[in-house]
C-alpha cells in the first residue's frame, strides 16, 4: 500500500471529484466530521482545521 500524500504533492487540485471520495475534516478542537461543503475546504485553507480526502480504488471487473 502506498503511503498518503498531499494533492499538492501529486499535482492534482483539490477537492477531488472521484465519486468514491470521502472527506473527512478534523477540526483545531479535535472533533471531527465528514467535510461534505465548501466551508469545509475554507476552514481547512484558513488553518482552523484539516481536511483530508480517503478514495476507495475501483476495481474493475469486481462486483
Amino acid at each position: 500500500m502506498g503511503k498518503p500524500r498531499s494533492a499538492a504533492a501529486v499535482g492534482k487540485d483539490f477537492p477531488y471529484d472521484v465519486p468514491t471520495t470521502c472527506f473527512i475534516e478534523v477540526s483545531n478542537d479535535g472533533s471531527v466530521s465528514q467535510g461534505v461543503d465548501v466551508q469545509a475546504y475554507e476552514r481547512a485553507v484558513a488553518g482552523t482545521s484539516r481536511l483530508f480526502a480517503v478514495s476507495r480504488p475501483r476495481f474493475y471487473g469486481a462486483s
